[in-house]
């Protein structure tokens, strides 16, 4: 039961990360999808951060400004998101420590 918690908040979290990404992909065909085969590649989450970090400094305005800044892993929406995981995550941690 504690690991199906632990698995729907990682799994929330990762999605709504991949949501921001496909949004990119369907903008920037440069972007790659990260997620495959039920797998997570984390070298194309890195090298779309760097495309996305590049990006910002030719796009100033617009919706694509908008989707970028949601995208990058230290965004007002990626933080509230993270920080949610994290607090959820450690609770989780506490429901554990009082099952001794």
């Amino acid at each position: 039961m504690i690991l199906d918690k632990i698995n729907n908040i990682l799994n929330y979290f990762i999605s709504t990360y991949h949501d921001c990404e496909v949004t990119l992909k369907d903008k920037f065909d440069f972007i790659n999808d990260s997620y495959s085969d039920n797998k997570i590649d984390f070298s194309k989450i890195v090298q779309n951060l760097c495309y996305a970090e590049s990006l910002k400094t030719h796009i100033k305005k617009g919706s694509a400004i908008n989707e970028l800044d949601n995208y990058l892993l230290n965004s007002k929406s990626m933080r509230k998101h993270y920080n949610t995981m994290i607090k959820d995550l450690k609770q989780i941690a506490v429901e554990m420590q009082n099952l001794n």
